[in-house]
């Protein structure tokens, strides 16, 4: 039993050092970094890039650049760029409140031997890591990136951390929900726990039937040092039956806690499409002047 505890506490102190190491601009990493969305029409793509520096804008930039060239390498071309960026600003309703919602747009001109190849570009979402002994800020930037001379019809996405119902189901098996919402640290400390309480009660309950068997058997043999035995595995039995007893309201506490924690608590941020009135994925569109 002592070393199943400190097993627990030796996992904890790890996980929780592992997560010190950085600091970041989110809380958990978001769901958009491993899953990036499916466009909704052939007109663009969803394209993520990540690149590190010692500052944040230097890093954003370089995500930028490395977007740019990477379109101007899939052409086979040498790139040289010209980018114009504006910043516009809208109101969405997100359930019965109006959320500014700000998007940058890029616009870049890119030639080869004197021909122009336009390409229109939407940052969605972006995350950094730094990483707190070296002091590099890690950036993620994701990015809708027209295809071809196209007019691309960018979709209208917006960005959560709330799951609904899916996460709450999963979290009938301890730490599933979690883990669904990308809190997967979590997710092993909450099904860690249940097992552990779990497996402490059935085993105290084990040691108490076994004390209480051996107190009977010296009660029946009716003899003073028997009674003393006796006496000695009564205090046991009654030791392991409050350790069970503890046991159980513990696994009971962090399985309704899971429960509750999978319900409310936000999880990793995802990219979900704003639908349209008429029912459709809303579009948006990039205009180049």
């Amino acid at each position: 039993m002592k070393r199943s505890v400190f097993l627990c506490l030796l996992t904890l102190i790890v996980c929780f050092s592992a997560n010190s190491q950085t600091y970041r601009s989110e809380r958990t990493r978001p769901a958009w970094i491993r899953n990036q969305p499916v466009p909704s029409n052939e007109t663009f793509v969803y394209s993520l890039h990540h690149d590190y520096a010692s500052a944040v804008d230097e890093a954003r930039t370089k995500c930028l650049n490395d977007l740019i060239f990477s379109s101007g390498f899939e052409k086979g071309m040498v790139v040289v760029t010209d980018v114009n960026t504006t910043i516009s600003s809208s109101m969405i309703w997100q359930g019965d409140r109006l959320v500014e919602n700000d998007e940058d747009s890029f616009v870049a001109n890119t030639s080869m031997k004197g021909k122009e190849h336009p390409l229109s570009v939407r940052r969605v979402a972006e995350y950094w890591e730094r990483d707190r002994y070296t002091g590099q800020y890690h950036m993620y930037v994701l990015y809708e990136r027209s295809v071809g001379e196209m007019e691309p019809k960018f979709d209208n996405v917006r960005i959560t951390d709330r799951y609904g119902a899916g996460a709450f189901c999963r979290s009938i098996i301890p730490g599933w929900g979690q883990i669904y919402k990308g809190s997967t640290v979590k997710g092993i400390l909450m099904f860690g726990g249940v097992a552990l309480t779990a497996g402490t009660a059935l085993m105290t309950e084990g040691m108490r039937k076994s004390y209480t068997d051996k107190m009977n058997i010296c009660l029946g043999n009716n003899s003073t040092a028997d009674d003393s035995k006796a006496q000695a595995f009564y205090t046991l039995s009654q030791n392991m039956e409050l350790y069970r007893n503890l046991s159980i309201g513990a696994c009971a506490a962090i399985y309704i806690y899971n429960l509750i924690d999978a319900a409310v608590a936000p999880g990793a941020a995802r990219i979900v499409p704003v639908i349209s009135p008429g029912g459709g994925v809303g579009v948006g569109y990039s205009k180049k002047f």
